[in-house]
């Protein structure tokens, strides 16, 4: 996400012009991303190959953080372990427990912020989040993609 808004920003300051093919690979990002958290299956949008591929179970977030462990000199396992399992956030989350997941981030310390991406759990109001986000102290943002 962090590289498509640099290019947004990029063809803006260089050619005054927006180019709105940004928002679509944003779309698609935040697509192949929950396909792939919820299903562990790899979404092809090109003609010609599967459209989607189901990952072997070593590509899961939890298989890449084992490999990550491997590789990375200081890595800290306990710590990758305790932010997978308390920013993990299921496709059935209520409302009330997302609202329950913001408050515990503004009142945590160790965080400063907190991007709020749609879309949502099915069962979460976007304006009641957005509200909600509005009252906290730590810094806050809504993307919609």
């Amino acid at each position: 996400m962090a590289s498509l808004a640099l290019g947004l920003v990029l063809t803006w300051r260089t050619s005054r012009v927006v180019n709105f093919a940004h928002a679509a690979m944003g779309t698609y990002l935040a697509y192949a991303y929950f396909e792939f958290r919820d299903r562990g299956d790899l979404v092809l949008p090109f003609l010609g190959l599967p459209e989607r591929v189901h990952l072997p179970e070593w590509m899961t977030v939890a298989g890449l953080m084992a490999f990550g462990s491997g590789v990375h000199p200081h890595w800290d396992k306990a710590l990758a372990e305790e932010l997978r399992t308390r920013l993990d956030l299921p496709a059935d989350t209520t409302e009330d427990q997302l609202a329950a997941r913001l408050v515990g981030l503004n009142d945590d310390k160790g965080v400063s912020g907190v991007i709020l991406m749609t879309p949502l759990p099915k069962a979460a109001r976007l304006v009641s989040m957005v509200v909600l986000l509005c009252t906290m102290t730590l810094a806050g943002s809504f993307h919609a993609t």
